[in-house]
């Protein structure tokens, strides 16, 4: 679930019922990547990416967006039980605060805010996502 989030281009027509599914991709260090939101007038936009991993193990990613384009990301900070990431781009204008669950507690979210503030974002720019629905909801 995307709880909040500095929107690239492509992102900011959503409106809510943010979702994103990384998976494993069929090569070593590769990746797969959905995303899916509501869009104006009940509809839904999706995406589907693919990018490889950098095998150092630094969190750094890039994802494929448009052949030959790729963009660069990185893994800025991870729960250790997997249940809240933040990803921000490389040039610092978009940024991910993103959950297994659709709300954290307010400490958790303020401290994770305070995290991307350190690494370089501007974190007064961050845009709080409407709640997502069931994901089962999402898929038609």
């Amino acid at each position: 679930h995307q709880l909040e989030r500095i929107a690239p281009r492509a992102e900011r027509a959503c409106l809510g019922d943010a979702l994103l599914l990384y998976a494993p991709g069929e090569n070593r260090n590769s990746l797969l990547i959905v995303s899916a939101c509501a869009i104006k007038d009940g509809n839904r936009s999706y995406w589907n990416h693919r990018g490889t991993v950098d095998p150092s193990g630094s969190g750094r990613f890039k994802i494929i967006t448009l052949w030959p384009f790729r963009s660069r990301y990185r893994v800025l900070a991870t729960a250790p039980d997997y249940t809240w990431t933040i990803i921000g781009s490389a040039n610092h204008r978009s940024l991910w605060i993103l959950a297994k669950s659709a709300t954290l507690p307010p400490d958790v979210l303020a401290s994770l805010e305070a995290t991307a503030a350190a690494a370089g974002f501007n974190t007064a720019k961050l845009a709080k996502m409407p709640p997502t629905q069931p994901a089962h909801a999402l898929i038609p």
